[in-house]
Formats: structure tokens, sequence, C-alpha cells
């Protein structure tokens, strides 16, 4: 009887011993794989944040790129604008020194046909001084011819 309830007792250790054993080894077992879904938790974690950061710095980057782009087109709507403005200058210029040399053209013209006038006037009116005087000497010649041929009659 002693055997058997030693052989019993130790079955039961033994029983006992492999139980613990198990036990162990289960809660071996589940700490491992509480700790392989922690990391597998933080690795996605992980992923998850770098992609959204990768997300935001794109849009970043996008946004950035947008805004120089329309700092460019404005840049380059400013400066078609002030070409434009110079460019209108430029013509009114050009116009106004055109309509300047017009009227001074026009002047000189009318300072030259007023001169040709006035010089055409004096010639007129030399000529008529001319004629005047060459009637006057005419008229006196044939007065003075007159008067010897009286006087010769009377003398003779």
């Amino acid at each position: 009887v002693l055997l058997h309830d030693k052989v019993l007792l130790r079955d039961k250790a033994l029983l006992r011993d492999k139980a613990l054993l198990r036990d162990k080894a289960l809660l071996h077992n589940e700490a491992l794989l509480r700790d392989k879904a922690l990391l597998h938790n933080e690795a996605l974690l992980r992923d998850k944040a770098l992609l959204h950061n990768e997300a935001l710095l794109r849009d970043k980057a996008l946004l950035h790129n947008e805004a120089l782009l329309r700092n460019k087109a404005l840049l380059h709507n400013e400066a078609l604008l002030h070409n434009e403005a110079l460019l209108r200058d430029k013509a009114l210029l050009l116009h106004n020194e055109a309509l300047l040399r017009n009227e001074a053209l026009l002047h000189n013209e009318a300072l030259l046909r007023d001169k040709a006038l006035l010089h055409n006037e004096a010639l007129l009116c030399n000529k008529v001084l001319l004629h005047n005087e060459a009637l006057l000497r005419n008229e006196a010649l044939l007065r003075n011819e007159a008067l010897l041929r009286d006087k010769a009659l009377q003398l003779g």
C-alpha cells in the first residue's frame, strides 16, 4: 500500500508539475503573442504615422508649388500689364511727336507761304513803281518834246 501511495503521490506530483509547466508554457506563449501583437501594432502605427507625414509633406509641397505658380502667374501678369502700359505710353509719345512734327511743318509751310506772298507783293509794288516812274518819265519826255516843238514852231 505504501508503495502504491508513493507511486500515486509521485504520479500526482508529476501531473501537477506537467500542469504547472503547461500553464507556464501557455502563459509564456500568451505573453509572446501579446508582445508580438504589440510590436505589430506599433509597426502599424509607425507606418500609418509615416504615411500620414508623407501625405502632409506632399500636400504642403503641392500647396507651396501652387502658391509659387500663382505668384509666378501674378508677376507675369503684372509684367504684361506694365509692358502694355509702356507700349501705350510709347505709342502716345510717338503719336504726339508726329502731331508736333506735322504742326511744325504746317507752321513752316504757312510761314513760307506768307513770305512768298510778301515777296510777290513787294515785287508787284516794285513793278508798279517802276511802271509808274516809266510812265511819268515818258509823260515828262512827251511834255518836254511838245514844249520844244511849240517853242520851235514859235521861233520858227
